[in-house]
């Protein structure tokens, strides 16, 4: 039972309650204790403590995979060598899933695990195809334009408005992407329109 208790007795008055305290009562029985009854607390705790040591050794894998990935950025590697010195480094993050996949399936890191584990493949693709990045930052700042137009606009409130969101937002993340300005690539598509010729394409030239 969690009662206020005014400092130095007498009715509460401002500035004079005390943070709730749990007193014991026959009715709710003992006072419960923030970290639960006591045969759960070094289970709890010993969980807490693997999700620290899951989150520090995976921050150290990360850290080994952008070194390498530097280096053959930089021109240190090739991509052969690189696949082959990054080896270690996803054993080392393959170990890490199926030991936080032990951990209680209602955890956090459990689920995150579950999730990276379904999609394990895909995250070294950047290993084999060209000109491919281990991050989604290129994707980030092509969305940007559209978050911030959303935000600003409110939305759309038609299939017409939608559908020219997506095609011009595409048009002006591809144009600057491939360094093309835009205006005249929307010119030549609106005249090739109006005159029944071919479209300009969005495809990068070779």
């Amino acid at each position: 039972m969690c009662l206020a208790r005014p400092a130095g007795g007498g009715l509460p008055g401002p500035g004079r309650l005390r943070p709730l305290q749990c007193l014991p009562h026959p009715a709710c029985g003992p006072a419960p204790t923030l970290l639960g009854p006591p045969q759960a607390r070094p289970r709890g705790l010993q969980s807490d403590r693997r999700h620290g040591r899951l989150g520090k050794q995976a921050l150290a894998v990360v850290a080994q995979l952008f070194a390498l990935w530097h280096r053959f950025k930089q021109g240190d590697l090739d991509r052969a060598t690189l696949q082959t010195e990054m080896r270690p480094v996803r054993s080392a993050f393959a170990d890490l899933l199926s030991e936080g996949l032990k951990l209680p399936a209602w955890t956090k890191a459990h689920a995150l695990c579950t999730d990276l584990r379904a999609h394990e493949p895909a995250l070294w693709t950047f290993l084999f195809v060209e000109d491919l990045e281990p991050t989604n930052n290129a994707a980030e700042r092509a969305w940007r334009p559209a978050v911030l137009w959303r935000q600003g606009s409110f939305g759309s409130h038609s299939d017409a408005g939608l559908r020219l969101a997506e095609r011009i937002l595409t048009v002006s993340a591809t144009c600057q992407q491939q360094q093309r300005p835009l205006l005249p690539f929307l010119a030549e598509a609106l005249s090739a329109h109006w005159t029944a010729l071919l479209a300009p394409s969005l495809l990068p030239t070779p």
